[in-house]
């Protein structure tokens, strides 16, 4: 019976803990006014191609709070605030060379493949921070807009 007591008080603090969480999730959830991505290519050889994910907000974070990061397409990208309501993250496309080779000392400088969250194509993982502490959700449909072609540079003629 003395278990019981001291069982009860716990549980209350971790439901508590449960429900403060969700609510800060849920809040931030709230302040999404619009989230999309586009996709991009360079117009320059060896430019590189990747994807602008925008966040749009209602109203400005908090100051005790901050988007942090996107996974999003199995790849990963820290936020950074265009202005008060309009947050980016460029996840860049990386042409990788593996090296495949029957002797594993031969593959030494292979990279480790990106992120594997098994996201379907149309969700994001969200990372934000509130009072030092992180937290995270998952967005689901999350819209394409039009691909953006950044023109090439024009060659002089001298």
């Amino acid at each position: 019976m003395g278990n019981r007591f001291l069982i009860m008080p716990f549980a209350f603090v971790l439901t508590m803990c449960s429900s403060t969480k969700e609510y800060q999730v849920q809040d931030f959830q709230n302040n999404f006014q619009k989230v999309y991505y586009e996709r991009w290519v360079s117009g320059q050889e060896m430019g590189g191609s990747g994807i602008n994910f925008h966040v749009e907000l209602h109203k400005p974070m908090a100051n005790n709070s901050k988007l942090e990061k996107v996974c999003f397409l199995n790849k990963e990208a820290q936020f950074k605030a265009v202005d008060a309501l309009h947050y980016i993250a460029v996840l860049k496309e990386k042409e990788t060379d593996i090296i495949m080779h029957e002797s594993p000392e031969k593959e030494f400088g292979n990279t480790v493949p990106a992120l594997d969250l098994k996201l379907d194509k149309n969700q994001a993982k969200i990372f934000v921070i509130k009072n030092n502490r992180k937290y995270s959700f998952i967005l689901d449909n999350i819209k394409e807009m039009q691909m953006i072609a950044y023109p090439s540079k024009n060659k002089s003629r001298n």
